[in-house]
């Protein structure tokens, strides 16, 4: 003030960059998860408080000392995982009937200070079935990419060989990893190729069928054009990718391949942030052999009409951005939220037949984008999918067509 006396006008609880006056109100910049933002409040909502400032009359300049005895010794920084965070997080499956089940659970994720080591798992149980099911994974983080390993025993239905629907334990690991080959930023565009792999494997304690191992490997090219934070899928965006996946059984020992390929586009249309993308997937056999239960519809349901070697599957989505929001949660905050609908089909090729599966799917989905102060971030969606018989479209509602999903969005 003139007279110079120091009020306190407000307070931020992240703290305050710079402010000035504007227009009978106080603009302030502050900082938040996504970055640097403004704010602005009505000087008539403000009351300053006098601030009681020590002053530094009489207050007498000191030489520094210096110890020359001390000694300092280097010490190495480990960049270990720090206690972090836990949710409660329910599991969702459909049961024998179609039906979904909800079972009560928990995530907990530990992280490093600089980002390199990720620690998460899950816990969830099955009341009525009295089943525990667990999740353990291990992340590590570079600049050129990223390697993880996880382990993992659930409950879940399988389709036997009868055709039947029953409950069965599966226990599964995998090891992945992904490098990042080149890479160009322009102002106007961003270019990444990247190259993909991944080994996992399946037990079935309880049941006689036998342990496989699955190997992958893939390369993809994407596109990207910068887009701001309020839109929350992005701007303009293409990838085309392609790989090989070999299928080991073990008992007896015998090996499957297959291709497969994708491709998407998106644009932005001229309103809110919103945007349109379409996808397209496409797998073939190397063999005579054909797999089931692969291309599934959005969510993973276990939804098979028909088996042949080739399989394609086609998407398109309308996304727009539910609000930008900087709400404050437990270990961090809540930063954006996204609204997804979306109509799959599938289509099949295989003895010179090319056919259409006949069913549609439609659904939609919503995502949260979570921000911790350990630096994880989650992006958690819930959706439901639908399965359509065009002959038929009043099915849909019927309860084994009908899937809801949940996915903790690492």
């Amino acid at each position: 003030m003139l007279d110079g006396s120091i009020e306190l006008v407000m307070e931020d609880p992240v703290g305050i960059t710079g402010g000035v006056s504007f227009d009978n109100e106080l603009v302030y910049s502050a900082y938040r998860q996504q970055g640097h933002i403004l704010k602005a409040m009505n000087w008539e909502d403000i009351q300053p408080q006098l601030v009681d400032w020590p002053s530094d009359d009489g207050i007498q300049a000191s030489e520094p000392s210096i110890d020359n005895t001390a000694s300092l010794e280097p010490d190495k920084y480990h960049d270990l995982p720090r206690p972090g965070f836990w949710v409660p997080f329910p599991g969702l499956r459909s049961g024998i009937l179609g039906e979904t089940i909800v079972s009560p659970g928990a995530f907990w994720m530990m992280g490093s200070v600089l980002g390199k080591h990720m620690l998460s798992g899950s816990l969830d149980y099955m009341i009525e079935q009295q089943e525990l099911s667990g999740s353990l994974g291990y992340q590590y983080n570079q600049a050129w990419g990223s390697v993880a390993v996880g382990l993992e025993t659930s409950s879940d239905v399988m389709i036997d060989g009868s055709g039947q629907a029953r409950w069965v334990r599966t226990v599964s690991g995998n090891l992945q990893g992904n490098r990042l080959l080149w890479s160009r930023e322009m102002p106007g565009i961003n270019q990444y190729l990247s190259a993909g792999f991944a080994v996992s494997g399946t037990m079935f304690p309880e049941v006689p069928v036998s342990p496989g191992l699955q190997y992958s490997g893939q390369l993809q090219y994407s596109l990207a054009r910068p887009a701001p934070a309020a839109a929350f899928f992005g701007r303009e965006r293409f990838f085309v990718s392609a790989g090989v996946v070999a299928v080991n059984e073990l008992a007896p020992i015998s090996l499957y391949g297959l291709l497969f390929g994708s491709t998407g586009a998106q644009i932005a249309l001229p309103w809110f942030f919103h945007v349109l993308r379409i996808e397209a997937d496409v797998e073939g056999s190397l063999g005579d052999e054909v797999f089931a239960f692969r291309l599934l519809p959005q969510g993973n349901p276990l939804w098979q009409a028909v088996v042949a070697p080739v399989k394609g599957r086609a998407t398109l989505f309308y996304r727009l951005p539910v609000a930008p929001l900087d709400l404050p949660i437990p270990y961090g905050g809540i930063t954006g939220a996204g609204l997804s609908l979306f109509a799959q089909t599938m289509g099949y090729a295989g003895n010179n037949v090319l056919a259409w599966e006949g069913l549609l799917y439609a659904g939609a989905e919503i995502a949260v984008d979570m921000s911790f102060l350990m630096g994880g971030r989650l992006a958690p969606t819930l959706g439901f999918v639908m399965r359509i018989d065009p002959a038929d479209p009043g099915s849909a509602l019927d309860r084994e067509n009908l899937h809801l999903y949940l996915d903790i969005g690492l």
